[in-house]
């Protein structure tokens, strides 16, 4: 996807909720894809205690995602989970 993905970073997140469950359960490949791009936003969901539960369900799916794909970002991830 390269850097023109990460546009989609910030607005897709609500699909971390969707009703459709292939939906859902592909967007943590997406964030995977997107890499350190989608830490911070990610992260942001997680911690937001207004955010729906599959929401921020779906952000620690991503980032646990994302730290299997590129272990160099561990460091940033594991003090979010």
């Amino acid at each position: 996807m390269g850097d023109a993905g990460q546009i989609g970073i910030v607005p897709l997140l609500p699909l971390l909720d969707s009703e459709d469950d292939y939906l859902r359960e592909d967007m943590p490949f997406y964030y995977a894809e997107m890499g350190a791009a989608a830490v911070v936003p990610l992260a942001n969901i997680l911690t937001d205690v207004n955010a729906p539960s599959y929401r921020r369900s779906g952000a620690g799916e991503s980032l646990a995602e994302i730290g299997e794909k590129h272990p160099e970002l561990s460091n940033s991830i594991i003090p979010h989970l």
